[in-house]
């Protein structure tokens, strides 16, 4: 889909935004910024970053997309794509979509 630079920059800072103000973000008030800290930002920031810019793209978009943030970062586990994950708040790591919405939603078949 085509979007402007700009637009994607603006539209990741809006998601990250929001993100912060829920309550399963990180406290960015929190004095005590230790690893657990950052290694909870890096995981919003890559989230904000795939529903954003990488939310753009179309099927082939997304492989390339899935390999080029696994380039960057190694983050993320290795048996599905960038897209099928979500940052679990509680255990304070990388959960599935599918565990997290189970049978409340399934796409039709065709």
């Amino acid at each position: 889909m085509p979007v402007s630079d700009p637009q994607l920059v603006m539209t990741f800072c809006k998601l990250l935004y929001c993100l912060q103000k829920s309550d399963n973000f990180i406290n960015f008030d929190n004095p005590k910024k230790d690893e657990i800290y950052y290694n909870m930002l890096e995981k919003w920031f890559a989230f904000a970053l795939i529903w954003s810019i990488g939310a753009t793209v179309n099927e082939d978009g997304r492989n390339l997309f899935d390999s080029q943030m696994r380039d960057i970062e190694s983050m993320f586990p290795n048996n599905l794509t960038v897209y099928d994950y979500y940052v679990n708040s509680e255990k304070m790591e990388w959960g599935l979509w599918e565990e997290k919405i189970g049978a409340l939603w399934k796409p039709p078949v065709n």
